[in-house]
């Protein structure tokens, strides 16, 4: 049992880490792609903004696929898809194709890491999820963060970092495999069901879900904003090398998956808001930094390590101080997916936006990052000071015990 649990596990880090490549391979590719197309760079957020879109959508789908079909065979059909879509955007000749494709792709990984994280709590029901938590979805880092050295490995050694695109279509068939050959975890007697969550009735849930649900749409905005337009800023604002910006953009994800690690153990002795609200204050911290000083190499640098530890714990903890209140279910789950998507959506376009129709030019996208992530403290600050008042918090090491089986 224990075996098996370990090797689903690591199946959940493999589609989290998958996710993590196939979302983020398009900021270090941007400007290749733009130059095979022949399009302006800022034409990269359409692409970003479609994978939003298609990931909102593959959301919504989560419920009907793990209602009707065993996990894992999910995951399979759903991997084998992502592979041959990425494969796909190697051979696309326009933008407007590349954008289609990677809607494509967004409705695949939406359902993808949804499934995979709802696998992840069927699998450890009944268990303090917390730490599994950090840890499965750690790997999003690390396949962020692997993915610009791909790019640069293919540059140099293939003469086209577009290569990495089949080359993830590859690692996908990979996991579609590895999914095939385990069974799915059983799952929950009530798991089709809603679920209500404790909290006192719907309306009273909504006052702190809907909160927390533009916390994630503003900072998952964020955390892809962040790593799709920091290889052109470090390169047309501050004058970095390619290579030197693509170590950069690996530093944000391993900062990340780092911070990740960390909150592993962190999430066991102290409660959600203890993790959230510096993670936060981190994070604004650091994109004033950068608007002190935009041209700095060694300001950028330390920006770009508080901003990837900062942004680590939103994701995960917020989960956990949701089903540490007993406000865990189905459909809020869904919920969560699908404001990941919209932030995911619209923050890195935006970003293009101002940057294109404004005198802040590259400066846009530490002053967009400064002004979400200051709207997510204020809102977590809120929405714990309301929780304090009107619920009785499980122990940190009860922490989805009362919700897991309504996920």
């Amino acid at each position: 049992m224990r075996l098996y649990a370990a090797l689903c596990t690591a199946l959940y880090c493999a589609c989290v880490g998958l996710q993590g490549a196939g979302v983020n391979v398009v900021g270090p590719a941007g400007p290749s792609l733009a130059s095979k197309l022949r399009t302006d760079v800022s034409s990269v957020g359409s692409i970003l903004s479609a994978e939003g879109a298609g990931a909102a959508a593959g959301a919504l789908l989560i419920p009907l696929l793990l209602g009707r079909l065993p996990g894992h065979i999910v995951l399979c059909v759903l991997s084998a898809s992502i592979g041959v879509s990425l494969f796909g955007v190697w051979l696309c000749g326009s933008i407007r194709e590349v954008t289609i494709l990677y809607f494509a792709v967004g409705g695949l990984l939406g359902s993808f890491s949804g499934c995979a994280n709802t696998l992840l709590a069927w699998l450890h029901a009944g268990r303090n999820l917390g730490p599994w938590v950090n840890l499965v979805n750690a790997c999003f880092g690390l396949g962020s963060g692997g993915v610009p050295l791909l790019f640069v490995a293919a540059e140099r050694r293939l003469g086209d970092g577009l290569r990495v695109f089949p080359a993830l279509g590859l690692a996908a068939a990979g996991v579609a495999l590895s999914a095939a050959c385990l069974p799915s975890p059983p799952r929950p007697k009530d798991a089709k069901g809603g679920g209500g969550g404790g909290g006192g009735g719907r309306g009273r849930t909504w006052v702190v879900v809907g909160p927390l649900m533009v916390v994630l749409a503003l900072g998952v905005g964020s955390e892809i904003a962040f790593g799709a337009w920091c290889y052109e800023y470090a390169t047309a604002r501050v004058g970095m090398p390619p290579t030197e910006a693509a170590y950069l953009t690996a530093v944000y994800w391993s900062s990340f998956t780092c911070g990740r690690l960390g909150a592993v153990p962190l999430a066991a002795a102290l409660p959600p808001e203890g993790l959230l609200l510096p993670s936060l204050v981190l994070e604004v911290a650091s994109a004033l930094l950068v608007l002190c000083d935009p041209s700095s190499e060694r300001v950028l640098w330390a920006a770009t390590v508080g901003a990837g530890v900062g942004v680590c714990a939103l994701y995960s903890n917020v989960m956990s101080l949701l089903a540490g209140h007993g406000l865990m279910s189905a459909p809020i789950v869904s919920a969560m997916q699908f404001a990941c998507s919209l932030g995911h959506m619209t923050l890195p376009n935006l970003v293009a936006l101002v940057m294109r129709h404004t005198s802040l030019g590259h400066e846009s996208l530490f002053v967009v990052l400064a002004a979400a992530n200051a709207a997510c403290l204020v809102l977590v600050a809120a929405v714990s000071l309301h929780l304090r008042r009107r619920y009785k918090s499980a122990p940190p090491a009860a922490l989805f015990d009362a919700g897991a089986k309504q996920v």
